[in-house]
């Protein structure tokens, strides 16, 4: 009893300590053949890479100073590291979790997959409104494509 009591206070302390890299325990997970697959992760990614690139226009016509800049610059970085992200993601649902079986009901999947990731790469180097949506919009595919798979009807969570 004071065994499981111990093993079940060290998993909690250490899933605690952990949450902050669950991104990275998911990828870990995943690409160990745990079958643990989202598409949540790309999908809110790409929606605040759309957020920073929202935020960076809106910027672009107010008087430049020091406040201004350093917001510029944060969200420039968030932008690209949150496309970058989303990019990961998909491309691990991709290597990962579709398969040959799933090309039969999707004869797109690859090229879906591929032109998202070629808008993650977009949404990186520039800053287009246009683009960042559209990223948004296929990842919501891809997302409906994986919880069909799944024979699930899940919400594509838009902020």
């Amino acid at each position: 009893m004071r065994k499981e009591l111990l093993l079940t206070l060290i998993l909690t302390v250490s899933t605690a300590i952990m949450s902050p890299y669950a991104t990275a325990l998911t990828f870990g997970q995943a690409a160990g053949g745990a079958g643990v697959y989202d598409p949540a992760i790309a999908g809110i990614a790409a929606q605040k890479a759309l957020f920073a690139t929202q935020r960076i226009l809106n910027d672009l016509h107010r008087p430049i100073n020091l406040s201004i800049r350093n917001n510029m610059h944060r969200y420039m970085t968030i932008k690209a590291e949150q496309a970058h992200l989303a990019k990961i993601q998909l491309l691990l649902l991709w290597t990962d979790y579709f398969q040959s079986k799933h090309l039969a009901a999707y004869p797109d999947l690859h090229e879906t997959i591929w032109y998202a990731a070629k808008l993650c790469d977009s949404v990186i180097v520039n800053v287009d409104l246009k683009q960042s949506e559209k990223l948004v919009e296929t990842v919501k595919e891809i997302h409906d494509m994986y919880w069909d798979t799944k024979g699930r009807k899940v919400p594509f969570n838009q902020h």
